[in-house]
């Protein structure tokens, strides 16, 4: 299965999981709602679940995210589902 593109500049498009589907605030089974991160490969929208399901993935997302944390800058903003974010332009 192809990962899907993290689809960040498609306003109101419910992002999925490249791996089970799950769209994101679905119910997960265990009465949560779903949550995605872009830490997927080439930033593909992952769930938890999916994510904690295999070492190699649990890697893989630890990797996106530092890349994701590194490129935001010297201050950011962590646990925005878009992943890390600059806190202002310049990343001072």
């Amino acid at each position: 299965m192809r990962p899907q593109l993290n689809p960040v500049t498609a306003r109101g498009a419910r992002p999925s999981c490249y791996l089970c589907a799950k769209k994101e605030g679905e119910p997960d089974g265990k009465g949560d709602a779903v949550e995605l991160r872009p830490y997927g490969p080439n930033a593909a929208w992952i769930c938890f679940g999916c994510m904690k399901s295999s070492p190699a993935r649990e890697a893989e997302a630890k990797r996106q995210f530092g890349a994701q944390l590194e490129a935001a800058g010297k201050k950011v903003l962590i646990g925005e589902p878009t992943g890390p974010r600059p806190l202002d332009k310049q990343g001072d």
